[in-house]
């Protein structure tokens, strides 16, 4: 299944690269999350010190219980931003799982 997952994640990356190209309106929001605050490295610092705890630390928790995943497991977090769900999935899945987080802000990660 997580390979399955990639090869879409992929292909979407792919297709939306060429579409962004081809339409300038696209273009512009894509310049737009380069642009975006999230992108700068002191300001993903104090979100993962400051925000990321306070408002994602008890919800992360909850969300991976719910999921309940075994042992081994491997789980894709997209959007995963400082990792508050990847931090605990991780816990969940021990040693032998698989936790991948991906964020289009890479200060985030």
């Amino acid at each position: 299944m997580v390979a399955n997952v990639m090869s879409q994640v992929l292909i979407t990356t792919d297709w939306l690269a060429r579409r962004s190209n081809l339409d300038p309106g696209r273009a512009s929001r894509r310049q737009r999350m380069i642009d975006s605050p999230y992108a700068d490295p002191r300001v993903a610092s104090v979100y993962n010190r400051v925000a990321a705890p306070l408002q994602f630390g008890l919800p992360a928790r909850d969300l991976v219980r719910l999921l309940r995943l075994p042992d081994g497991a491997r789980v894709l977090d997209v959007g995963t931003g400082t990792g508050a769900v990847a931090l605990q999935a991780t816990a969940e899945v021990g040693p032998a799982g698989v936790v991948i987080g991906i964020d289009a802000a890479m200060a985030m990660l």
